[in-house]
């Protein structure tokens, strides 16, 4: 999961537009696979947050896609939960923004 944070913040990844990174067992042995899957989509979907709203020329981002992957539908259900997560916390940003 560190590689995937780490991506998302080098300017030669993020020219690209697209990221992918799957997820195998080993890296999940720390934490249990749901665990593993919401912080991955909740870390790249909060690593790629900007508020633009006040800006008079929004910079859009060139990185378009952030796809992560990982074994079995316990990583599934945990990054549905982290994409639920992060998009209450870029509302709540926005909110104080």
């Amino acid at each position: 999961m560190r590689v995937l944070t780490l991506n998302l913040h080098n300017p030669h990844a993020s020219a690209i537009g697209k990221l992918a990174a799957f997820l195998d067992a080993s890296d999940a042995e720390v934490l249990a696979l749901t665990e593993c899957g919401r912080a991955a989509a909740e870390g790249a979907l909060l690593a790629t947050y900007s508020y633009d709203e006040s800006k008079s020329a929004p910079k859009a981002s060139p990185l378009r896609t952030v796809s992560i992957g990982g074994p079995g539908a316990a990583f599934r259900r945990g990054a549905r939960e982290g994409e639920v997560l992060a998009a209450a916390s870029a509302f709540t940003r926005d909110l104080q923004n």
